[in-house]
């Protein structure tokens, strides 16, 4: 029987990094949406100057989405 890769929670079978359409304030760059996506962990980073933003609360998930 295979190993459940998921039951550690470390495999990154969950994890997401999705571009969106808002600009990172330090360089103006696209920023990604990254995170868990299925513990609903997430946060904007941007992949060019290293900005995280704080992580996003569920209302502020659901504008992004909506």
């Amino acid at each position: 029987m295979a190993e459940d890769c998921c039951a550690n929670g470390g495999c990154g079978c969950n994890s997401t990094s999705i571009y969106t359409t808002n600009q990172c304030p330090d360089c103006g760059r696209r920023l990604r949406l990254t995170g868990n996506l299925q513990r609903i962990e997430l946060r904007f980073a941007c992949p060019e100057c290293g900005y995280q933003s704080h992580q996003l609360s569920m209302e502020e998930v659901r504008a992004i989405i909506d």
